[in-house]
């Protein structure tokens, strides 16, 4: 059994804020805030004259509703916490107690009562999100729209500046999905031309010259209308909105470099507010060996896809079973709250006295930490390629909530962190990064882990963790996410599993996959997408979403340096290395797409090119962390560890 020191309840707080760089946070509770509670979306204005604080919550403007006032606001810039009292139009008194991050606010509201008085924290059971539209809108753009087109179609439209400075203004629009047939009627992204955006009236042109739509409308708060022609016709149609992706980079075009870092640390620190309750460091971390120095398990039957070439590299490693016991600062009363967390870590038995490159790999939906380590897994056998390279693996199990992925491999249910009598104020895809993360803590409190060669992988579910731990995480020096690189408005309206979407709060209003990649450089980033992978998109061919958000991303890479890598391999949904298969067969290394933006005006044909042009590597030579197999033996016999 191994423990680390705990920490005081205050140190834990200070140090979570502190890591996400309170110092640097300008927000209060003054401005405009477009809320929601209990799926009810309100507006609140919140002011403060000559020393004293008020306001009003005002009903959404498509969900009228009374209007509550505010009667008190207390403010405790230290803990960056707000507490807010409303009495309602018939006579009640509501109470709001809120975090406030870079202007977006998380928090719970109480059961309203007769009583003016703060009632007992017990009876805050409701849950509240939103975003200072003053705060965040520090200019006229980026901005991006979730529209609803003629009253059928669901669209999703961008609009930035190009270059940054220039008051030139482009965009993109792209209809994902309609109230018919959901994303069955996915379409291509098209750049639009915008011919006037003040921040208040919005023209854009979509379509080519013979075949065309004109857009004009109006903004509203966090809402916009208006009408649109079609080329050919007189008729004027509708179209309306409201904003979305608001701490995203809209179209990804308009802005510097310096700009895009500022943005990057912002982002980190409120998604720690809204899905990890702060991402507070732990009091304390055990960890049990449950099993120690087991053999691997045997690679007789070896799944006959793999492509790491894995007859040439034995498994000389063994495998120690590991549970986590993570105890946590309880926000409602004085015991602790635990997350438990399972898996394998695989240790080389041919080194001695090294550091070596370390992976945190991640199973997807069915798999377990056992399953990566399993050479004959059909998906998830990827924990036993790195740990044949000579890598610290660990395997890390990635669950659901309510059930066990695998149960018979030790994948069980994960409980939501939450206190006794309260539901959650994390989400479950943050509860999962935020584990991933202690588990990085673990490999770099290792003495045999080299901190600058750690690497997060995963495949389908385990790419979607490895995603956001790589974005989160700035320790983390490669990611390789696979099978993930899905148009999140697109899956809403697909038979995907739902555990990706946020419980408090619309995860698209605030953000989209796109932005998470632009997290990760000057890191490096690998994205695989199997050319005939369906799992996200019906449109065919099913790349072309993952296209679009590279190129989305492929601005800050370009600006703050590192390796963006879209790796678009001839496979499905899998992992995939690019070195030789299990039959002997020699594949072709990384393929990244030969076209990766439009070639003239209009072109919507680079989506749907699957065109590839290897880049000359393997994955492995890609990290560029290899280490042989077995030491070299030298001619008088001797190991070179053994000099």
């Amino acid at each position: 059994m191994r423990r680390l020191a705990a920490a005081t309840f205050l140190e834990v707080s200070l140090v979570c804020i502190s890591g996400y760089g309170l110092a640097q946070d300008g927000s209060s509770p003054e401005g405009t805030w477009y809320l929601e509670s209990g799926g009810q979306r309100v507006t609140a204005v919140i002011e403060y004259q000559d020393g004293l604080w008020g306001g009003e919550i005002l009903g959404d403007d498509q969900q009228p509703q009374p209007v509550e006032v505010i009667t008190s606001v207390e403010w405790y810039p230290e803990s960056r916490r707000v507490v807010m009292q409303t009495h309602t139009s018939d006579n009640l008194w509501r109470w709001y107690r809120a975090d406030i991050v870079e202007g977006v606010l998380k928090g719970r509201v109480s059961v309203p009562d007769v009583s003016p008085l703060q009632p007992s924290v017990m009876s805050f059971t409701g849950h509240v999100t939103g975003w200072n539209a003053g705060y965040l809108d520090r200019g006229i753009t980026p901005r991006t729209f979730d529209l609803l087109v003629d009253n059928r179609y669901r669209a999703r439209l961008r609009i930035d500046e190009s270059p940054p400075g220039s008051g030139i203004h482009v965009g993109q629009m792209k209809v994902y999905a309609t109230l018919d047939n959901g994303a069955l009627d996915e379409g291509p992204e098209y750049d639009i031309q915008v011919s006037h955006w003040d921040g208040n009236l919005l023209q854009f042109h979509r379509g080519t010259t013979s075949d065309w739509q004109a857009f004009s409308g109006l903004v509203d708060g966090r809402h916009i209308a208006g009408y649109f022609f079609q080329s050919g016709t007189p008729e004027m149609k509708p179209w309306h909105g409201a904003r979305a992706e608001v701490l995203g980079r809209g179209a990804g075009t308009g802005m510097h470099a310096m700009e895009v870092s500022t943005w990057q640390e912002r982002l980190r620190r409120q998604l720690a507010l809204l899905t990890m309750a702060g991402a507070p460091s732990p009091l304390s971390v055990t960890v049990n060996v449950l099993q120690s120095d087991l053999p691997p398990i045997p690679g007789s039957d070896m799944h006959p896809l793999r492509d790491d070439n894995p007859e040439a590299w034995p498994q000389h490693y063994v495998l120690d079973e590991l549970e986590f016991l993570f105890e946590l600062p309880n926000p409602y009363g004085l015991e602790p709250l635990v997350r438990r967390a399972h898996g394998y870590l695989a240790r080389p038995t041919f080194t001695r006295g090294k550091r070596l490159p370390a992976a945190l790999v991640l199973n997807g939906h069915g798999g377990s930490a056992r399953g990566m380590m399993d050479p004959g897994h059909p998906y998830y056998w990827y924990g036993d390629a790195f740990a044949r390279r000579g890598y610290i693996v660990l395997a890390l199990d990635v669950s659901h909530r309510d059930y066990g992925d695998d149960p018979d491999n030790g994948n069980i249910e994960h409980p939501p962190i939450a206190a006794p009598g309260f539901t959650s104020d994390w989400e479950e895809n943050g509860e999962r990064t935020w584990t991933a993360m202690r588990a990085i803590d673990y490999l770099l409190d290792r003495d045999d882990v080299d901190p600058e060669r750690l690497v997060v992988a995963g495949l389908s579910m385990g790419g979607e963790v490895s995603t956001l731990v790589g974005a989160m995480d700035t320790r983390v020096r490669a990611t390789v996410a696979s099978g993930y690189f899905p148009d999140l408005p697109v899956i809403r309206y697909r038979p995907n599993h739902p555990c990706w979407e946020w419980q408090w709060g619309d995860v698209t209003e605030y953000i989209g996959l796109a932005d998470l990649h632009a997290l990760v450089p000057p890191r490096m980033l690998v994205m695989q997408t199997g050319k005939v992978d369906s799992i996200y998109s019906f449109m065919w061919p099913p790349f072309a979403s993952a296209k679009q958000a590279a190129r989305r991303t492929l601005g800050v890479p370009a600006m703050l340096g590192g390796l963006y890598v879209h790796d678009l391999h001839p496979m499905g949904h899998d992992f995939r290395f690019g070195d030789v298969t299990v039959n002997g067969s020699p594949a072709r290394g990384i393929e990244v797409p030969a076209v990766s933006g439009p070639l003239f005006p209009w072109d919507l044909g680079w989506q749907t090119d699957g065109q590839t042009e290897p880049l000359g590597e393997t994955l492995f030579e890609l990290l560029g962390w290899d280490i042989p197999a077995e030491p070299p033996i030298f001619s008088n016999g001797f190991e070179m560890d053994d000099r």
